[in-house]
């Protein structure tokens, strides 16, 4: 996981391209921390999230949002490689934007109340 954020680093900052709510986004973003261990869904597919803060205020809030971006993995050639098209923000500011059932798809999140 180092490995792959230090490729996306640049000037201190790392520089992602991930899904949020449907939309491609380029973000730049410091490393917070990374939920450790991978989690093997498949025989070849993985999975690991990271908790990344915004480097800019939003303008309309005025502060720095922190991501918690889901990073999937799949082994080719004996190799973790992160599958590009599965790069995606999971919550904003702790708040999920969906959740994962056990088969590791994306569903819904419920509704509170």
């Amino acid at each position: 996981m180092m490995d792959y954020l230090n490729t996306h680093t640049h000037d201190g900052k790392v520089e992602l391209q991930v899904l949020e709510s449907g939309n491609q986004k380029d973000m730049k973003l410091k490393l917070v921390k990374i939920h450790y261990p991978l989690r093997k869904i498949t025989d070849t597919d993985y999975f690991v999230c990271a908790d990344l803060k915004d480097t800019q205020a939003d303008a309309a809030t005025k502060k720095q949002n922190t991501y918690d971006i889901d990073f999937w993995f799949t082994v080719t050639e004996g190799k973790l490689q992160l599958v590009a098209d599965k790069t995606e923000v999971h919550k904003i500011n702790g708040k999920k934007l969906f959740d994962y059932n056990k088969s590791g798809e994306k569903v819904p999140t419920p509704p509170v109340g």
